[in-house]
């Protein structure tokens, strides 16, 4: 009887042991591909999924895809001027904006320091361009207030359109392009990629 007992307590000790493993491995996955001050996809994860998308869009010539990259105007003088905690939370509010601002289907990640990417399955270049206007408009029309403190900020948005032998790197560089554009062109806009 005491062994019996003795086989019991050891596998639920096993049991509990399992399970908190696999609650610690699905966390380290989550940390793993997840920004953490904006707990948007981060880089990695959101290169992933374009990859996905991008071999979806190749094996169907019907399928379109857009893809943007945008980031905050001027950001190395609100971290100047506000402060770093002021400037990461502007970072988070344009997290939270571009969520409300896009479609469900939509696919935001933070690829960088103040640069954000979306991916637009099944949008055509106008689709992901009236989206992008509707998330533009979403962050310059309100400012974040950070103790006692306005501050304003924009966004410039480069925006592409998957083209048959695009990979990742040239459909990112076409509309890092872009994006280019909208800043020489005097930011807080949207241009198309060539």
């Amino acid at each position: 009887i005491l062994l019996l007992a003795l086989a019991i307590l050891a596998t639920s000790y096993v049991r509990q042991a399992l399970r908190a493993e696999a609650t610690a491995r699905r966390e380290l996955q989550r940390n793993a591909s997840t920004d953490a001050l904006t707990e948007l996809p981060n880089r990695r994860a959101f290169i992933e999924a374009l990859g996905r998308s991008l071999r979806r869009a190749a094996s169907d010539p019907s399928r379109k895809l857009g893809l943007a990259i945008f980031d905050i105007d001027h950001f190395k003088q609100i971290n100047d001027r506000f402060g770093h905690p002021a400037g990461d939370e502007v970072i988070r509010e344009v997290g939270r904006r571009a969520g409300i601002s896009l479609r469900k289907r939509d696919l935001v990640g933070r690829i960088g320091g103040e640069e954000f990417a979306v991916i637009f399955p099944q949008a055509d270049l106008e689709t992901a361009c009236m989206v992008c206007e509707r998330l533009r408009l979403g962050i310059a029309d309100r400012p974040v207030v950070y103790e006692d403190t306005i501050i304003p900020f924009t966004v410039s948005i480069g925006v592409a359109d998957y083209q048959p032998g695009d990979d990742i790197d040239h459909l990112m560089a076409r509309a890092d392009a872009a994006l280019y554009d909208a800043k020489v062109g005097g930011r807080n806009q949207i241009r198309r990629a060539a």
